[in-house]
């Protein structure tokens, strides 16, 4: 169960299972609208209590609708990328694909799309090779193992896909969730395993200002080399050392000194 309050231009939400549900006040009342209405789209009440578990998490976010997981640094994502020239132009392409989906979506994100034996596809940017494809049904689950995909789970099928065609991306979609996996290890700022190394879309909760981020992670313009999503780790990259480079500072500057005196008060400060 899912209560939800309006009042004023406000929402509060509490649910939607367990002794201590989750609870938020002072929501966006269209984005519990829109997540609502995903919830309802899926296919049975399982899938609907992941989907929600995940959604309220992310509520209060101001990317809702994007998830990180390990292959960016966030703060490069949320408060680096929306201020590159690229964006205006991405969001106005983005926003009209919100509503498309599966093969559609692939087909107006630029990829040329080639089909292999069994549930995969090769999508070409232009003339080159730029990521492997899986399309799930809306009862399949990304980690959970398949007959359709050889009693593998759909990504580690894809993954080991992708390895034997020499190709750095899966593009992952079902219905309106579409996920990015780096096939190469330890690609991303998390130093996660493969299967747990992912950015993610949800169409049915992006909001349109945010729509940017759908062409500039997942179009062929993204993964082709040297396109955006390269940039992106890149700039990733050279955040995460430079913020290490401050916490080190900070550490020897502020931390070891008064420790220092406090196991030795004879030791200068």
């Amino acid at each position: 169960m899912l209560l939800v309050t309006l009042y004023g231009d406000k929402a509060a939400v509490v649910g939607p299972a367990g002794d201590h549900p989750f609870a938020y006040s002072d929501v966006d009342p269209q984005k519990i609208d829109r997540i609502c209405a995903a919830a309802l789209e899926e296919p049975d009440r399982h899938a609907a209590l992941r989907f929600l578990t995940n959604a309220l998490l992310d509520l209060q976010s101001a990317t809702a609708g994007l998830r990180n997981e390990g292959l960016f640094a966030s703060h490069e994502l949320e408060e680096g990328v929306p201020t590159h020239s690229d964006w205006a132009d991405a969001q106005q392409r983005s926003i009209p694909l919100l509503n498309v989906r599966d093969g559609n979506l692939l087909k107006a994100l630029g990829f040329m799309v080639e089909a292999l034996p069994g549930p995969a596809f090769i999508l070409r940017a232009a003339d080159s090779r730029a990521a492997l494809a899986v399309l799930l049904e809306r009862d399949e689950v990304p980690e959970i193992s398949n007959v359709r995909f050889s009693n593998l789970s759909p990504i580690s099928y894809a993954l080991a896909q992708a390895d034997s065609e020499n190709l750095d991306y899966v593009v992952l979609l079902a219905g309106p969730l579409v996920r990015l996996y780096p096939v190469k290890t330890g690609v991303g700022t998390g130093q996660r395993g493969r299967t747990e190394t992912f950015a993610e879309i949800r169409l049915d909760l992006l909001s349109t200002d945010q729509a940017a981020y759908l062409w500039l992670l997942f179009s062929a313009a993204a993964l082709k080399k040297n396109g955006t999503v390269q940039r992106i780790l890149e700039d990733s990259a050279r955040y995460a050392a430079d913020l290490g480079v401050r916490l080190r500072e900070r550490i020897y500057d502020e931390v070891v000194p008064p420790l220092a005196q406090s196991i030795n008060p004879e030791c200068p400060p």
